[in-house]
């Protein structure tokens, strides 16, 4: 089975921004979060796992907006490929708030003190749809917002998200 072609603007190395295209915002959990990339591919996989929470309002609670970058580059997952099989995105945290998902060619961090996470993907791990949503951007998107989260909206988060669910 052929894997999804990935489009992206290319981006500079020293300004990666100047590739993004328009922001999409919505408040994952409530908390108001910023996407940034330079993929219409990820926009679209944006959308899938985080879209639903676009009628949810944000209840940020006094936090400002979050953002996550995720900058797309042409390239390979490793000199075997992976026949089939996922590219392995590892996930480590060295510290009790920042976490490291990286793969052998793609590598993201959630960083709550810079209120932000960032990640630069290859096209071969952004082609595996289902596992890129799963191992890099739902995993650093969910570890940085929940840094924010507060016993008190906890449990209105928790309604929303049964709420957003049925729809």
């Amino acid at each position: 089975m052929s894997q999804p072609t990935v489009d992206f603007s290319p981006a500079d190395a020293l300004a990666p921004e100047s590739a993004l295209l328009s922001p999409v915002r919505l408040a994952v959990l409530g908390v108001p979060v910023q996407f940034e990339t330079n993929s219409l591919f990820l926009v679209d996989c944006i959308e899938e796992s985080f879209g639903e929470w676009r009628s949810a309002a944000a209840d940020a609670g006094g936090v400002d907006r979050l953002r996550v970058r995720l900058i797309v580059y042409e390239g390979r997952e490793g000199e075997e490929g992976w026949r089939g099989a996922h590219v392995p995105v590892r996930h480590t945290c060295p510290d009790s708030t920042r976490l490291i998902a990286h793969s052998p060619g793609s590598i993201g961090v959630s960083d709550p003190a810079r209120r932000e996470a960032v990640a630069h993907v290859s096209t071969e791990l952004a082609a595996d749809r289902a596992h890129f949503r799963a191992a890099m951007l739902e995993a650093l998107t969910l570890a940085l917002v929940t840094q924010f989260d507060t016993a008190g909206r906890a449990e209105r988060r928790r309604q929303e998200h049964a709420r957003v669910a049925r729809a």
